[in-house]
């Protein structure tokens, strides 16, 4: 393992997450949360972890008083937009896309969306009467916590994992209202762009396809301009809401944003984001299966494609995602989603990040799978995440272990301790 000596440095920031509900709050006890910090700390040289247990300030100050003991940071982990803790969104919250649908939509979305315990359904970040409610939550966890930070998740609208026509949203009477008096005109306008675009996809031909050089290059209509940038202002507006009122207490931000090659598809502007935060975190998840994860994304993607694009096979989408993306993708969607993708992908999506000029200020912590994970069916060895370590190089500040420390094993925590050259 040399090569990772030599290749990263010892002032590599390691944090990580930790899950923890309040059934596995009852079950798991203070000693062995101790034992898992204690492991991490001296195996991994972990210094801060981000803590998600549903809205229970109690268990909260439990887990923070853990995480002190071993002189570890720790960062509120709060969901925005999605499965907010103790907030359940109604249907009426939810984004309304261009076919007046709320929820997910039908192209290429994931059928096991919403089996996990996570829904991953948005509300609109412009419905001021939802967002109040979830602001509310949120400023009476971080009131009542003492935690160093707040990293923020789920600030974003819908993925492919929610079906293609989920990028086209919102259309709501909030979004409607904010349009026009940004831009003078009404949103409703741009169904019919919409559509129009639709309908060039379904003529788009394998030659066509070669000519372009960046996947959102796709959709990118001038047309279209104002609808796109009316989303990342949306998107923004939340972040910066939220972001101000944890920097006017003292403590730092960090983001959960998809990874460079996905994120305009989300809407998650990284450069106009990182004016709110103090650190990034990009998803350049390789292996899981689950929104955010790449290889689903990819695959829902190519699904959406398949239906929208007769004229274009598997072969054809394929190749022109290992283009765009920098990458050789494995031969198959069905191949994607069982192996996932090359760890190399992470050093490509990071030099697109160096590529954007952030402020010299905020950090970035690359998003790296580390767990043993049944349920998600996966399981990152030690080999495998020597790999995206490798990947990372000298062109992040450090990295999350992603996602809960509870289904890390030791193992990897050696490898991690490794990276750091001792």
């Amino acid at each position: 393992m040399g090569v990772l000596v030599s290749l990263l440095t010892n002032s590599m920031q390691i944090s990580t997450q930790l899950v923890i509900g309040k059934q596995a709050a009852q079950e798991l006890s203070d000693t062995y949360l101790r034992q898992k910090l204690a492991k991490a700390k001296s195996l991994a040289h972990l210094q801060r972890v981000m803590i998600w247990a549903d809205d229970e300030p109690e268990l909260y100050h439990r887990l923070v008083k853990l995480c002190k003991e071993h002189d570890l940071e720790t960062y509120l982990w709060f969901n925005v937009l999605a499965d907010t803790p103790g907030y359940e969104a109604c249907v009426e919250d939810g984004v309304l896309n261009y076919t007046n649908r709320r929820g997910n939509g039908q192209l290429g979305s994931w059928e096991k969306l919403g089996q996990g315990g996570e829904e991953f359904r948005f509300i609109c970040p412009n419905n001021t009467i939802a967002l109040d409610k979830v602001f509310q939550q949120f400023t009476t966890l971080v009131d009542h916590t003492s935690f160093d930070g707040v990293f923020f998740d789920r600030i974003r609208y819908p993925s492919f994992t929610n079906g293609f026509e989920s990028l086209f949203t919102c259309f709501c009477e909030f979004c409607q209202d904010k349009f026009t008096r940004r831009y003078g005109t009404s949103l409703d306008s741009y169904r019919d762009k919409i559509h129009e675009l639709l309908e060039r996809l379904r003529e788009l031909d394998p030659d066509e396809l070669a000519q372009y050089h960046r996947l959102e290059g796709l959709w990118e209509i001038d047309e279209l301009k104002e609808f796109f940038e009316f989303r990342r202002t949306s998107v923004y507006d939340v972040v910066q809401r939220f972001s101000q009122y944890v920097h006017s207490q003292g403590r730092q931000v960090g983001l959960d944003l998809f990874t460079p090659s996905f994120a305009p598809f989300v809407s998650q502007d990284y450069q106009r984001l990182s004016t709110c935060c103090d650190w990034i975190k990009p998803m350049t998840y390789c292996h899981v299966l689950g929104p955010a994860g790449v290889p689903l994304e990819i695959t829902c993607l190519m699904r959406a494609m398949s239906i929208l694009s007769p004229k274009l096979n598997e072969k054809h989408i394929i190749r022109f995602l290992s283009r765009v993306l920098g990458v050789t993708l494995p031969e198959s969607g069905e191949v994607i989603r069982r192996q996932g993708i090359p760890e190399e992908f992470i050093a490509r999506e990071l030099e697109k990040i160096c590529g954007l000029s952030l402020p010299d200020n905020v950090q970035i912590y690359c998003g790296v799978e580390a767990v043993h994970f049944p349920t998600l069916g996966l399981k990152i060895t030690k080999e495998m995440l020597a790999l995206s370590l490798k990947a990372l190089q000298s062109r992040a500040d450090g990295l999350v272990a992603s996602w809960d420390l509870l289904h890390i094993p030791e193992e990897n925590l050696e490898m991690l301790g490794r990276m750091k050259g001792v």
